[in-house]
């Protein structure tokens, strides 16, 4: 369940992201999904730690599987 604040003030503001966890897959370097909030292709810096924007590995499809 999501708390009231996060709905309310969402991170992706901060380019702090919730990823779509069954969407998550390991592209070779990071961990790849788009943000549940936003919709924008994000990659996990550490545990916990998602980050967007130009950050972000380029040419991310997570719904084109190989």
């Amino acid at each position: 369940m999501i708390s009231w604040s996060r709905m309310l003030f969402p991170l992706c503001w901060f380019n702090r992201h919730a990823p779509v966890r069954e969407r998550s897959k390991w592209n070779g370097r990071h961990y790849v999904s788009l943000c549940r909030h936003c919709g924008q292709p994000i990659h996990r810096r550490e545990r916990g730690v998602w980050l967007g924007g130009a950050s972000a590995p380029p040419q991310f499809n997570p719904y084109q599987f190989n």
